[in-house]
């Protein structure tokens, strides 16, 4: 088959520890072997500590809220809709910025990752 439907009703996501994680594409998902894309959401005052993938370059584009992130030396603060290119070996950072909100106490901020392995 030349591809594969990922319905979120079928996509039930892991929960983690900082929120909530949901691969749209993967080996296992899509049979996909080099492009992985993964979906986040992030409780507030949460994130990971820098770190670097050595065989893939990755997109980070932001789907609601508002994330403090760092690519080597570089802090940026990036709002709802901004993207980010991260290279192969290179330290990043993130963390979500803001405070839950009584009405949606559960995820203030998402974000989808495009990892290209080469």
């Amino acid at each position: 088959m030349g591809g594969k439907f990922i319905l979120a009703s079928e996509n039930k996501g892991q929960e983690m520890d900082w929120g909530r994680l949901a691969w749209l594409s993967s080996p296992s998902v899509t049979g996909a072997a080099q492009l992985a894309i993964v979906e986040g959401s992030f409780k507030p005052d949460t994130g990971h500590s820098f770190h670097k993938h050595m065989e893939q370059e990755e997109v980070l584009f932001v789907v609601h809220g508002q994330f403090e992130h760092w690519i080597e030396q570089e802090r940026r603060v990036l709002a709802t809709r901004p993207s980010c290119r991260r290279a192969r070996s290179t330290r990043r950072s993130m963390s979500v910025i803001g405070t839950p909100n009584s009405s949606r106490s559960s995820v203030p901020a998402s974000a989808a990752v495009s990892k290209l392995s080469t």
